[in-house]
């Protein structure tokens, strides 16, 4: 029940960086995304409860292009240095959405940083994720623009 709460909550989110249209498109494939990577089943079975299947390995795989996974636990933060506010603690696997990169203090030689969102409990959040725990095969990842 939670769950579908939650979902509910989703639908009606929007963030002034984006226009409703395409924050409610980015929020419905990051929730898919979030689905999988928890072995979610997306259909409703009797008396309104959700199915639950078991975790599968190729969650991430199965995601948009749209959706990127952490590499490792890490943060979120308020600006592109491990020194800002952390917003939230990632776990490894956690799903993000990607909006822009920009160029901040170096996390293990690597200093592209990405402005990402993600989902916690009945709200999105939003920050900045160093690009060295982001699966984006490079940094900057081609067709990620400029913060």
């Amino acid at each position: 029940m939670r769950l579908v709460a939650a979902m509910d909550a989703a639908s009606g989110g929007e963030s002034d960086q984006t226009s409703p249209v395409a924050k409610s498109w980015k929020e419905s494939q990051l929730m898919r995304a979030v689905m999988k990577s928890a072995g979610l089943l997306g259909g409703l079975v009797t008396a309104g409860m959700l199915a639950l299947a078991p975790p599968s390995s190729s969650a991430a795989s199965a995601a948009s292009d749209d959706v990127f996974f952490t590499t490792q636990a890490t943060k979120q933060y308020t600006c592109a240095k491990t020194t800002c506010r952390v917003k939230r603690n990632l776990f490894k696997g956690q799903p993000l959405s990607i909006d822009c990169y920009y160029v901040g203090q170096p996390v293990s030689g690597n200093s592209i940083w990405y402005y990402t969102t993600t989902w916690e409990g009945e709200w999105w959040v939003d920050g900045y994720t160093p690009g060295q725990h982001i699966n984006t095969g490079t940094d900057p990842r081609p067709g990620i623009s400029r913060c």
